[in-house]
């Protein structure tokens, strides 16, 4: 299948490499196009524009930052909805059921388990929802480990105790350690920056006015973020947002 990829963040590549490595021809456009030149390299064909990787394609798949990108990416004279679109598709499990069925066999080759949700747009929603007590989780773990903070244990030991509770999620288990080096003062690079998380939760919490209902829980951890941000760690790993609630003396 011709498939095109628009936006070529770290999800974006990885998601273009998988389908490279499964024999579909992929083509690529990011706002920023030196980004996709490892791709390219990889045997991806570089689009001019998004209407020129629609008129590429038979299915389309948007890794977008935000609201700005995905403006930039669909509308105007030069956007996805421009191109020559044999079907309006895009690789989301919010869709109708004919077009779920048609994207099915793809997202088979690149998730474990597909779930079709909804119509357009519940794809998003579900993401939100999900990915909500995750993001909130990064806070109450930094105020957890304050409280554990006294006892004065070795970052790798009481990083290890907490991925063994009930507590931990999943996320945990992978990324004890990284949170460990945070917290005996040293650095990872980044995969999700502070900043991505801080832009889901204004997401999480725009999408819970527009729905009539409340996230006071979400709203305070984003107000935490926010502070991380300013005082300079917007483009640090995810894994520092509890270790800098640590190094703040839990204040």
């Amino acid at each position: 299948m011709n498939v095109g990829i628009a936006g070529t963040g770290r999800m974006g590549a990885a998601i273009a490499t998988r389908l490279l490595g499964q024999g579909h021809a992929v083509s690529v456009w990011n706002r920023t196009p030196a980004k996709t030149a490892p791709l390219v390299a990889a045997g991806a064909k570089a689009a001019e524009s998004p209407a020129a990787l629609a008129s590429a394609s038979e299915a389309i798949i948007t890794i977008l930052t935000d609201a700005a990108a995905i403006d930039a990416a669909y509308t105007g004279p030069a956007g996805l909805l421009a191109g020559d679109v044999k079907g309006k598709l895009f690789g989301f499990a919010g869709a109708t059921d004919a077009d779920f069925a048609r994207a099915k066999p793809l997202l088979e080759q690149m998730c474990r388990r597909i779930e079709h949700v909804g119509p357009v747009g519940a794809g998003a929603s579900m993401k939100l929802a999900i990915n909500l007590p995750l993001l909130v989780y990064w806070q109450a773990l930094g105020e957890a480990l304050s409280l554990a903070r006294p006892l004065g244990l070795e970052p790798a030991r009481i990083m290890d105790i907490l991925a063994d509770t009930s507590g931990a999620p999943n996320m945990l288990k992978n990324r004890a350690a990284s949170i460990a080096t945070q917290l005996a003062g040293g650095d990872v690079p980044p995969t999700v920056e502070i900043d991505v998380m801080r832009k889901d939760l204004r997401t999480m919490i725009e999408e819970s006015r527009a729905l009539g209902v409340a996230l006071p829980v979400t709203a305070r951890a984003l107000e935490c973020f926010d502070r991380a941000s300013r005082d300079g760690l917007g483009a640090a790993d995810c894994t520092k947002m509890p270790a800098y609630w640590v190094e703040r003396g839990g204040r």
